[in-house]
């Protein structure tokens, strides 16, 4: 399954029933490509993490591990 920013739409009832449904499909071991800015998301929702920027593979990794290492380049960045 391939989601484009799914915690970006619809009211709060919305977005229970979306999350709720997509916990119960990754739980049967289903494939799930989420695409997302929201690291909070991220971090609760995958052990996974691949940080694509500008159609170039900029890390892949434990979520925590990428999301760690975008956070330091902003940071870097805007520096």
């Amino acid at each position: 399954m391939l989601l484009d920013e799914i915690v970006g739409v619809g009211d709060a009832g919305f977005a229970a029933k979306a999350q709720k449904r997509m916990v119960e499909f990754m739980d049967n071991g289903n494939i799930t490509i989420l695409a997302s800015h929201s690291l909070e998301y991220l971090l609760a929702n995958t052990e996974r993490v691949l940080w694509i920027d500008r159609g170039q593979l900029k890390a892949d990794g434990s979520s925590i591990d990428v999301i760690n290492e975008y956070k330091s380049e902003k940071r870097a960045v805007s520096d």
